[in-house]
């Protein structure tokens, strides 16, 4: 069989023994195509995991939810704060988040969209100032990297401002 896919066989060589010399070549070769094709049916490369956006749910099996905040008033003044939420383990801040970790994991869980996806760029925002703060958002929830920073120049980033009133410091404008 495996003589039928070569067209000669060197003289010096039987055809029996040439056959029992490419049976592991053909092998591995085949081996290499089922590979290729169950590497090719995979499909969407994302993982899948019981786990809520904000990872705090008490039966959470996916990594911390880790952010640093650094809020600026538009002055000089800047504050940090720094969140982990663990589920289950428990959840820790701090910076003007110390005492109210669980609270801001709690709110993780409603604004964990946001700090991932962004605002909707396809929705038109009035043009109202609100301020000239701040707030740099950076670190993961859950498998997701997070890099966002809000502010208050026109209306959907004062909406957006106030669905993350409770991660900011208690003198944030809201």
């Amino acid at each position: 069989m495996i003589l039928a896919i070569c067209d000669e066989i060197p003289p010096n060589v039987s055809p029996k023994r040439f056959n029992q010399a490419m049976r592991p070549i053909l092998s591995l070769v085949t081996a290499c195509i089922v590979a290729l094709s169950l590497a090719a049916c995979g499909g969407d490369s994302k993982v899948d995991t019981p786990t809520s956006v904000g990872g705090d749910d008490s039966g959470s099996l996916g990594p911390p939810t880790v952010l640093t905040f650094t809020y600026k008033d538009g002055k000089k003044d800047r504050e940090t704060a720094r969140l982990t939420c663990t589920g289950e383990r428990g959840s820790s801040g701090t910076g003007y988040l110390a005492k109210s970790a669980d609270d801001a994991c709690k709110q993780i869980d409603s604004a964990g969209k946001l700090l991932i996806d962004g605002p909707d760029e396809t929705v038109a925002c009035t043009q109202v100032y609100g301020g000239p703060e701040t707030v740099k958002v950076s670190g993961r929830v859950d498998f997701e990297t997070v890099d966002r920073e809000f502010g208050r120049t026109n209306g959907c980033e004062i909406a957006d401002w106030e669905k993350l009133q409770a991660l900011l410091p208690p003198n944030a404008p809201g």
